[in-house]
């Protein structure tokens, strides 16, 4: 739906056998893959939708979230379209 959020990629891992739970999806929702995003938080980043919009915006616009979840929103989308892009 177009959300998204930067985190330590350490966040990402559990030390228990059961897991972790890191990121918040609908049943009808897919991941994209991880961007590396630089330190300090500058640069840009390019988002795109699978309706062939896309999006330029500062990094430093993208919440840090330590413990995951949903995020903000990075792209509204309309009815149909997917996030493709992130980059």
């Amino acid at each position: 739906r177009g959300y998204g959020f930067i985190s330590a990629l350490k966040n990402c891992v559990a030390r228990p056998r059961a897991g972790k739970a890191f990121l918040t999806l609908d049943a009808s929702e897919r991941p994209l893959p991880p961007v590396p995003v630089p330190r300090p938080l500058n640069g840009y980043l390019v988002v795109g939708a699978s309706d062939g919009r896309a999006l330029l915006f500062d990094v430093a616009e993208v919440k840090e979230l330590d413990k995951g979840g949903k995020g903000v929103m990075l792209m509204t989308l309309s009815d149909g379209a997917t996030l493709s892009l992130v980059k």
